[in-house]
């Protein structure tokens, strides 16, 4: 957590929500839907299908790059600065 911030990667986006109250604080809209993501030492890197992503804790693109990933996986990922947790979208 940063700043009581948490960082969601959600459909096109990576969204900031306040981890107290969950209020959307922050979104980030991508050309590509979000399959995997990490925070780290005040950066966002996060992956869609085509594209590789760097990201400050603000939400400005720092940079990108052309990189095919696959995943197989869909589950969501939660970035917390120097913590990741990956969860189902359909889990309570």
């Amino acid at each position: 957590m940063h700043e009581g911030r948490v960082y969601v990667a959600s459909g096109n986006a990576i969204v900031c929500v306040d981890y107290a109250s969950g209020k959307p604080i922050g979104k980030t809209p991508l050309p590509s839907p979000v399959l995997r993501m990490i925070v780290d030492d005040g950066r966002i890197y996060a992956f869609g299908g085509e594209h590789l992503y760097c990201i400050d804790l603000s939400g400005r693109v720092l940079w990108q790059q052309a990189q095919e990933v696959y995943t197989a996986s869909k589950m969501p990922t939660f970035g917390f600065p120097g913590n990741i947790v990956h969860g189902f979208r359909d889990s309570g």
